[in-house]
């Protein structure tokens, strides 16, 4: 029996990528608002994309921030700031220790 080929480490992002790029090709005039949330999404940096799709996958919508550790994600922090100014993730708290919350 075969051996099954390694998944790249980023394999999350780039199937949730493919999803949005064939959603934003096939309904570019049924869903605005969606397609605006899309757009948004595809600015973010990398590292918040990345981020925001482990969060999307995991099982519950509250986080605590200390929690987060993801060897591919180059900076938490950083990642965790883009996706607050975005409105993707909210804090519970200002300490940034406490609890994040996926806005979805």
């Amino acid at each position: 029996m075969a051996i099954p080929p390694a998944l790249s480490p980023f394999y999350y992002h780039d199937n949730f990528n493919l999803i949005v790029e064939s959603v934003t090709r096939s309904y570019k005039t049924t869903f605005q608002r969606e397609l605006a949330w899309l757009d948004v999404y595809s600015k973010l940096n990398v590292n918040a994309q990345r981020l925001f799709v482990r969060l999307l996958t995991r099982t519950y919508s509250q986080y605590r921030v200390d929690t987060l550790n993801y060897d591919e994600i180059d900076s938490i922090e950083q990642a965790l700031d883009e996706l607050v100014s975005a409105q993707f993730v909210s804090e519970g708290t200002r300490d940034r220790a406490v609890v994040c919350r996926l806005a979805t």
